[in-house]
């Protein structure tokens, strides 16, 4: 069981930690991000789908801790 639990919080820190890299850029709005999402990916640039990726983190690591306490 000391394992599984091991293996469970470093895959969900890990994965809060490359969702939290990949959200850096959006909630900056650099040109890049900007044009990535409008011009490749054709979404409008709406200010308010920036900080639901930050809330999501810190949802995802409370519910996760509270699984386990």
């Amino acid at each position: 069981m000391k394992r599984i639990n091991i293996f469970y919080w470093i895959s969900t820190i890990l994965f809060a930690a490359l969702m939290l890299v990949s959200a850096i850029p959006d909630m900056l709005v650099t040109l890049d991000a900007t044009k990535f999402m409008a011009g490749i990916l054709h979404y409008p640039d709406y200010p308010y789908n920036r900080p639901p990726r930050w809330l999501d983190i810190y949802a995802h690591m409370v519910y996760s801790a509270g699984s386990f306490l």
